[in-house]
């Protein structure tokens, strides 16, 4: 929890925010001996869709230690129903089972460990940082803190990889925007993707309840809000039926930025994960893996930056775009087909 005092001193690492990535990198590095403060301006997470988290985070849930916790928290997902405009409809199955999580379950799992671990909580949120004489230099709305090393952990802000980085490569500007809603009977454990004219659609269930999610590119809004423009949308997916029917039961529509982003990701001590680095559009369901693999890979990189490689936040960096890149590639490769 946060200390009373404003002034919160000097430590090896600050974290700026406590989603998943900025939460693991913390209990990654408390772990291996750093004094680690945290600054995350919400005292608990806030409400998300569902996530999946794919095949290819479960080695860092292992590495974690989460995948026993995850089983209790999530529900398994067997593979993707991919159609195309109504006409063809394939079946993805994946050779291990994903998971289907709650996030917000999930996120305050994350935030625990951190704390339990002697991870610093500062609840504030970060307004300035600027390095001088060999340190950061922290200050919120509330608190000051300093820190030999950086992390931008702030999510598609990317409030430090902005400001002391530079954009590298950007997707097509994209909106995500979906509701949820109660269903009844046995959840679908297929993740359903549905491209239609304006966009894709998504939906995963869990726990009698159905989040369903439009991918639009801002272009195609021609100016409307996304949120006056749902009800349309929905018209347009054949899986949307019961969505439809549900509409008593759905949630306030939630408007998220859905643009695939890549940061530089390193610079003079300090570096950025999940989001702040690299950001997905929720069709690749890379959000988790990416936030869970860059907290590994670069709690590794601080502590041999620390030991005396000098090219380890640098090698981070690029193996961060090169996946990004590359993830981005083979996403074309599958969904762009008419």
């Amino acid at each position: 929890m946060a200390r009373s005092s404003s002034d919160h001193g000097i430590c090896d690492v600050a974290v700026i925010g406590g989603g998943p990535a900025g939460s693991t990198c913390a209990y990654l590095l408390s772990q291996s001996g750093a004094e680690v403060s945290l600054w995350e301006s919400n005292q608990t997470p806030s409400p998300r869709f569902h996530e999946i988290a794919a095949p290819a985070a479960q080695p860092f849930l292992r590495r974690l230690g989460l995948d026993p916790l995850v089983e209790q928290l999530a529900t398994r997902c067997f593979g993707i129903l991919r159609q195309w405009n109504g006409v063809t409809l394939q079946t993805h199955a994946f050779g291990t089972p994903a998971f289907i999580l709650d996030r917000l379950a999930f996120d305050t799992l994350c935030r625990e460990r951190a704390r339990d671990v002697g991870v610093r909580w500062v609840n504030d949120c970060l307004k300035f940082a600027h390095r001088r004489a060999g340190e950061w230099r922290l200050c919120g709305q509330r608190s000051l803190g300093r820190s030999r090393l950086l992390i931008d952990a702030s999510g598609r802000c990317s409030f430090i990889s902005r400001r002391f980085g530079r954009t590298l490569a950007t997707g097509e500007p994209t909106l995500a925007i979906g509701v949820s809603y109660a269903t009844n009977g046995p959840a679908n454990q297929m993740l359903r993707v549905e491209r239609v004219a304006t966009g894709w659609w998504y939906f995963v269930d869990r726990a009698g309840t159905t989040d369903a999610v439009w991918v639009v590119p801002r272009q195609a809004l021609a100016g409307r809000r996304a949120q006056d423009m749902l009800g349309d949308a929905l018209g347009t997916s054949h899986w949307a039926n019961a969505t439809r029917e549900c509409r008593n039961t759905w949630s306030e529509p939630r408007v998220m930025d859905a643009t695939p982003r890549a940061h530089v990701a390193a610079g003079d001590h300090w570096l950025a994960i999940g989001d702040a680095a690299a950001a997905y559009d929720p069709i690749s369901s890379q959000g988790l893996t990416n936030s869970l693999s860059t907290a590994w890979f670069a709690a590794r990189a601080l502590q041999d930056y620390d030991e005396g490689n000098s090219s380890a936040l640098d090698v981070y960096a690029a193996a961060v775009y090169l996946t990004w890149e590359r993830t981005l590639s083979e996403q074309y490769e599958i969904y762009a087909r008419p």
